[in-house]
Formats: C-alpha cells, structure tokens, sequence
C-alpha cells in the first residue's frame, strides 16, 4: 500500500473550499476547456508577476519533483518534469498544478509550516493534501465530465493521468 506523503500543517481547508479556489483559479484565467496548458500558465504568472519559476537540472532538488516557496511567489521544478508537462505527461501536469495549490493556497502559512510534530495534524490541515485537492480540481472540472466518462476517457480529455483521473471519479460518483 503505498502512504501520501505527510505535510506540513497549516490552515484547515475542507476540499469544497479549495475546489471553488481552483474554480476561481481558472475562471480568473479564463480557462474554458478541459485540459490547462500549465507551462503556459507559469509564463503568464511570470508576465503578470503572480509568481516566478525555475527550472533546475533534476539533482538540485533530489527526491523532490518541484518545490513552491509561497510567501516568495516562487516555484522551483525539475527539468524532466517540466518537460514531461510540455509534452502533455499527465503526472508531470498535476505535479505543476500541484505547485499552483501551494502557490495560491499556503501564502502567510509559515507559522504553521514547522509544526514539531507533524503526524498530529488532520488530513484537512495537511499542505500535500490540500495541494492534491487543488491540482485535482484544478486540472479536472468536473462539471465538464459525462455520465459515459470512464477513467481512460477522464485522463484523454484532461490531460491527465489514469491514476488522477480514477480517484477523481471515485470522489463524485
């Protein structure tokens, strides 16, 4: 059984809240089909400076596919992830989307971001949790997936994984 990996505690959200921040998010934006070119995104969040980013050659940042330093506005991401997001890999898409829930969700959280003990917290107070949350209802309107929809059809029309586009399922079926 494979465990999530534990973040850091900082305000609870619950996932309504931050679907309808996704859904601000991408009315905001103007996003209207399915699929979000975030490459594209993180260009115009550098032009309109919502936030900068980097790319950096995968073992600068070890295990870690991308980093997201909110208070900074900034995102630090792998080579081979943004390039697997360029070339539409849907892990590589939801790993930068990912990026965008810490972005928008976890300014001012450095109060919260060293609780000493950080299996004490809920899973509503969890930062990779509510970054997930973000990235799944970001990338995937639901409001634009068919009653037909399968997973296979799911992650063809949004861009993402089999994995992402299953648990999404799962959470409105």
């Amino acid at each position: 059984m494979k465990h999530r990996k534990l973040g850091n505690k900082v305000t609870p959200l619950s996932r309504d809240k931050i679907k309808m921040q996704a859904n601000r998010l991408r009315n905001v934006l103007g996003i209207a089909k399915p699929e979000v070119d975030v490459c594209r995104l993180l260009d115009i969040f550098m032009e309109y400076e919502i936030a900068s980013y980097e790319v950096v050659e995968d073992d600068e940042l070890g295990e870690e596919e991308a980093v997201t330093y909110p208070d900074e506005g900034r995102i630090v991401i792998k080579q081979s992830i943004y390039d697997g997001a360029a070339a539409g890999d849907g892990h590589c898409r939801f790993t930068i989307a990912h990026e965008f829930g810490h972005l928008f969700l976890h300014k001012n959280q450095i109060h919260h971001s060293y609780a000493r003990n950080r299996r004490e917290h809920k899973v509503f107070e969890d930062s990779e949790w509510q970054a997930d949350e973000f990235a799944s209802a970001f990338l995937i309107d639901d409001t634009l997936i068919n009653a037909s929809d399968d997973i296979q059809s799911v992650a063809e029309k949004f861009g993402v994984s089999r994995t992402a586009a299953g648990m999404k399922l799962k959470k409105i079926r």
